[in-house]
């Protein structure tokens, strides 16, 4: 089969839609996928996934249509435009409940923390509609304004161990490993440019790279921030990531990760960990997120989570205490993964692959 290049596109997807609905040509044709009455059959959905050549579960969304719900991997291969509203839909109802408690409480001290609370909720909806207006991947992708950067750290062989830390704020975030004995990274922002610094510290070298300025390169309300991230398979990594409303596609799958430390604000992430040194240490703390961690089969995990007003899903493990879930296996596994999640507002999703 021929796959023909696509020509770069000149369009955002609202420009792209609007076009077409006034009858001229766009520079090419919108895709609507993932709808509830625009979605796709399971069957079609597993048929695009061979054809693609990807590896992922299926996702049912509508059970009575058997439609599959599109994986961000594969919006972003078709440049769809996807917001995630799980992380604050569910809680819709707490407005009402904290609202309700606001009026009939006759303590004005209550009253006031029950007002707040409900504040609270109202305020993250919010953020998620302005976040629909404003937030648009497609520029991400497609270059738009801004300033694109490249770094590239090489790491001796000699090295055994590693630690690396990005700061960012809302945008997008991608790692994968590298074959090369570097680190390696590209940036598109709108709003500020990146910096990365080395330093030679007893165990082993320690880059880190932070989002720097204020600089908003708006584009019709909308902006730029992507980091892609390689790192070199070897050495031992000790990986850090400070994000607010951003979107992390972490593949650690063939990284020999140590520890790996997630402080999230509004996120949506999904972390793929590999099998890695004999033991690895994994701390997730989040607000308002979107939360899903792969783990291999192979090894044995150890899971505390703590999900207050949220909800949390660990499919093949054993709950061993409150807020305590092990895999069947995590007695007698030579490698173990052991994760700490402190999640508030949060959906949590735990798998194993």
């Amino acid at each position: 089969m021929t796959h023909h290049q696509p020509k770069k596109e000149t369009m955002t997807p609202r420009e792209r839609v609007l076009k077409t609905l006034n009858h001229e040509v766009p520079d090419r044709v919108p895709i609507d996928i993932g709808g509830n009455q625009t979605g796709i059959h399971k069957n079609a959905y597993r048929s695009l996934i061979r054809e693609l050549g990807f590896s992922e579960e299926i996702e049912i969304m509508d059970a009575c249509q058997q439609l599959a719900r599109p994986s961000e991997r594969m919006l972003e291969r078709f440049h769809v435009v996807s917001v995630s509203w799980l992380p604050l839909w569910k809680f819709w109802p707490l407005i009402l409940v904290f609202w309700g408690i606001a009026i009939l409480v006759a303590h004005s001290i209550a009253r006031w923390v029950a007002a707040a609370v409900a504040g609270f909720f109202l305020g993250l909806l919010v953020a998620g509609i302005i976040g629909y207006v404003v937030f648009d991947d497609d520029e991400d992708v497609q270059g738009g304004e801004g300033i694109v950067q490249e770094f590239s750290e090489s790491i001796d062989s000699t090295v055994t161990n590693a630690s690396f830390q990005l700061d960012t704020g809302a945008g997008t975030v991608t790692v994968v490993s590298s074959p090369e004995r570097r680190f390696a990274a590209t940036t598109h922002s709108s709003f500020g440019t990146y910096r990365v610094v080395r330093d030679s510290l007893v165990d082993g070298p320690a880059i880190r790279m932070e989002l720097l300025g204020k600089n908003r390169g708006w584009r019709h309300g909308r902006f730029a921030n992507r980091a892609d991230v390689k790192l070199s398979a070897r050495p031992a990594w000790d990986l850090s990531f400070h994000a607010g409303a951003s979107r992390l596609d972490l593949d650690l799958a063939d990284l020999a990760v140590r520890s790996l430390r997630l402080d999230a604000g509004a996120t949506n992430a999904k972390v793929t960990l590999g099998e890695g040194p004999e033991e690895m240490n994994v701390s997730v703390k989040a607000g308002a997120s979107l939360i899903r961690i792969l783990v291999p089969e192979s090894v044995g995990c150890d899971v505390h989570i703590d999900t207050p007003m949220g909800e949390k899903s660990l499919s093949e493990f054993e709950k061993i205490g409150k807020g305590h879930y092990q895999t069947g296996n995590f007695s007698k596994a030579s490698r173990k993964i052991r994760i700490a999640i402190d999640a508030g507002v949060s959906s949590v999703k735990v798998v194993r692959y």
